[in-house]
């Protein structure tokens, strides 16, 4: 027995756009970032290094890693949060 209707597997429309614009504010953000908290956090974060890993890549000790991680990190979640309240506000009315 044959289902009646196929199912449509194109991406929809709306979600699209969404995932567009927040590649974009993401990429804007990491663009904001000072280098040397970019570096960091695109090595951990993004390719997955350990702090061990991004040290020798960098030239930096493991504590300063952490810490540069930490402070990406901080400084993206501020900008980030200012991004999606600011979208759930006007969403909501």
């Amino acid at each position: 027995m044959a289902p009646r209707e196929i199912r449509d597997w194109r991406d929809n429309p709306e979600e699209s756009y969404n995932q567009t614009e927040l590649r974009e504010i993401l990429s804007q953000a990491l663009r904001d970032l000072e280098t040397p908290l970019r570096v960091v956090f695109v090595l951990r974060d993004v390719e997955g290094l350990s702090c061990e890993e991004t040290a020798v890549v960098t030239g930096l000790s493991v504590s300063a890693v952490k810490s540069r991680a930490m402070r990406a990190r901080l400084k993206l979640r501020k900008k980030l949060s200012f991004w999606f309240e600011k979208r759930s506000a006007l969403a909501a009315g």
